[in-house]
């Protein structure tokens, strides 16, 4: 972290983020946007965690990859998706 700070100063960007971002020529609004958009999906994926592991009667559900590939074609996301926002 200290590096990444200490290479930022010296090629005199504003942030170490927004020399992270520069190669790839993303803006760091773009970056904000996608952090928070992550952010608001989390809610729902954990809300269907725990309904998929109350159904299948477990104590604990570990979740793999198969099982996020499987969610975005369930029928719980599409009502999810489709529900009105608050």
């Amino acid at each position: 972290m200290k590096a990444d700070v200490f290479r930022a100063r010296a090629r005199n960007y504003p942030s170490a983020l927004q020399a992270a971002l520069f190669p790839d020529d993303v803006p760091v609004a773009v970056y904000d946007g996608l952090i928070s958009a992550v952010g608001e999906g989390i809610p729902p994926l954990v809300r269907y965690y725990e309904l998929r592991r109350r159904v299948l009667g477990l104590d604990e559900l570990h979740a793999t990859i198969p099982m996020f590939r499987s969610f975005r074609k369930s029928r719980l996301a599409l009502a999810l998706m489709k529900r009105p926002k608050k």
